[in-house]
């Protein structure tokens, strides 16, 4: 996000001695839990389309048994829809906020219960009926390593998208080659510090009047310039 700030400069010399960003409530905001399956059903909260979804019971959590949700994506055969997909609605489990603003990533959990890599589509639409897509590789169930820790950018979303009126989440495939199984669990907001990319002056410094600053942070954020 770039912004721009004015100030008198008292003189010849002028250094800019403190460019400081803040979230509001320190340099990082605690993840914002969206789904964790945590339930009897998801039955109520998901809405699907030509997916089976059911929770099962995790043992392999570092915090001891838990659920996770289980996506079974049929094979596409003709006259069946293109585009099967389990959906979670603003205001659905703990999907409770639309504002992603100050949030940087959309992470979850997830693997696929087949030999080979899967692409899982994830559709994200605001409150104006704009989308953004991005396809999420999600590797096979290994002992190794069982589990895919996904990650959408939000930054990247912002000429797509208005991250401040986010209104659903859409896991979904396009036609399907196979009959694919997908587990997803922990779909959660997380934040990274505020950092300062650039910071520039945009006015001649060693000349009476007003002195202007433009900067770039990786995230929406408060911020202050000190001139000294």
């Amino acid at each position: 996000m770039r912004s721009r700030w004015g100030a008198l400069a008292g003189g010849v010399g002028v250094l800019i001695s403190c460019l400081a960003a803040s979230a509001g409530d320190g340099d990082y905001l605690q993840p914002l839990v969206m789904e964790a399956f945590e339930r009897e059903s998801a039955d109520d909260d998901w809405s699907t389309r030509q997916v089976e979804l059911t929770l099962f019971e995790r043992q392999d959590s570092d915090a001891g048994p838990s659920r996770g949700a289980r996506l079974v994506y049929p094979r596409w055969a003709r006259f069946r829809g293109k585009w099967p997909a389990a959906i979670l609605e603003q205001g659905d489990g703990q999907f409770l906020t639309s504002d992603w603003s100050f949030y940087s990533a959309l992470r979850f959990k997830a693997r696929a219960l087949h030999p080979r890599v899967v692409h899982l589509k994830l559709r994200i639409d605001d409150g104006e009926g704009r989308r953004a897509i991005r396809i999420v590789p999600i590797q096979p169930n290994r002992p190794s390593s069982p589990w895919t820790e996904c990650e959408i950018s939000l930054a990247g979303l912002v000429g797509e998208i208005d991250t401040g009126n986010v209104r659903s989440v859409d896991f979904y495939m396009s036609q399907p080659a196979a009959d694919y199984v997908i587990e997803i669990d922990d779909l959660r907001l997380a934040a990274a510090a505020v950092t300062v990319e650039q910071a520039w002056l945009t006015a001649d410094p060693f000349q009476p009047g007003s002195l202007e600053v433009e900067a770039g942070f990786n995230k929406r954020a408060s911020w202050r310039v000190v001139v000294a």
